[in-house]
C-alpha cells in the first residue's frame, strides 16, 4: 500500500468504504454479480453485505473475505471480524453470499 492509499484508509470509515463498494465493483466487475449493502447497524461496529449473481465467479467469496480482511485494520479498526455464508470449496460459486463485519 502506497503513503496516499494509507493517509485515505485511515480517514476512512467502514460505513462509507461498504457504502461505496457496490458502485466500485459495478464499474470494475460488469456482468459479474452485484453487491447490496445494509449498513442499518454501522453506528453499533456491525455492517452486512450480500454478493448476488456471481455463478461462476469462484474465487470471489474468499478473496473478498482476504480484501476486507486486509482493510478494515487499514482503517484503524481494531478487533474486526468477517464472517461470511454461502461460499465453500464445496460450492465456490453460490447465487449469494453473506458478509458479516464486526469491528470495535
Amino acid at each position: 500500500m502506497n503513503t496516499f492509499l494509507r493517509i485515505l484508509m485511515k480517514m476512512m470509515t467502514p460505513a462509507l468504504y461498504c457504502k461505496k463498494t457496490p458502485e466500485i465493483w459495478a464499474r470494475d466487475h460488469r456482468g459479474n454479480g452485484t453487491y447490496e449493502v445494509d449498513l442499518s447497524k454501522a453506528d453499533q461496529n456491525h455492517i452486512e453485505m450480500k454478493y448476488v449473481g456471481g455463478e461462476g465467479f469462484d474465487h470471489i467469496g474468499i478473496a473478498f473475505v482476504g480484501f476486507m480482511t486486509y482493510s478494515f485494520p487499514a482503517m484503524g479498526k481494531k478487533d474486526f471480524t468477517i464472517s461470511q455464508t454461502g461460499w465453500s470449496l464445496a460450492t465456490p460459486s453460490p447465487r449469494e453470499i453473506l458478509f458479516r463485519f464486526d469491528w470495535k
